[in-house]
């Protein structure tokens, strides 16, 4: 299992404080702090996207108190299925590696080509996919759909829990 993550035990030992709503939101379960009551929604946007509170001078974010609600293992990392990163309903987590949580980023912004592992170079449009942390080279071909077609099939084949850069 490794190292426990660092908000873990304090996850644990405030779980109580918390209600989980079917909308993907928690609410306070009693009045915690000053700036707190009981039923009120929780979370803070970061600079990242995400909902995060504040609980014993720690910021820790909601959907990590989401997820050992229903779960008793803690996982390196959890992944957002539909990448909303304030869409923190139950069935949209889902326990991840960094590999896994990679694969389902979304396109850079500094993105050119509109699609993940697909990019114009010296007049070809390049496709390429990156497996167990090695950039795999798959072609360079006339037209963008060709490309797009050659990173699908791979992603399909290397990546099946990953289906979000069709």
């Amino acid at each position: 299992m490794g190292t426990p993550h660092k908000h873990e035990e304090l996850i644990k030992a405030n779980i109580h404080r918390f209600v989980y709503q079917s909308e993907g939101v928690i609410v306070w379960a009693d009045k915690y702090g000053p700036r707190t009551k009981k039923g009120g929604r929780i979370g803070l946007m970061d600079s990242h996207g995400y909902l995060q509170v504040g609980i014993g001078g720690r910021s820790v974010l909601v959907h990590r108190i989401i997820w050992m609600m229903f779960n008793d293992d803690y996982p390196e990392q959890i992944d957002h299925i539909d990448r909303v990163r304030t869409n923190n309903k139950i069935e949209n987590l889902r326990a991840a590696t960094n590999g896994i949580n990679q694969q389902n980023a979304s396109t850079r912004k500094d993105n050119t080509s509109g699609m993940v592992g697909v990019n114009f170079k010296n007049g070809k449009w390049q496709a390429r996919i990156a497996i167990n942390k090695k950039r795999i080279h798959l072609g360079c071909f006339e037209s963008f759909n060709e490309a797009k077609l050659a990173y699908q099939k791979a992603k399909k084949e290397h990546h099946p829990f990953s289906v979000n850069h069709e």
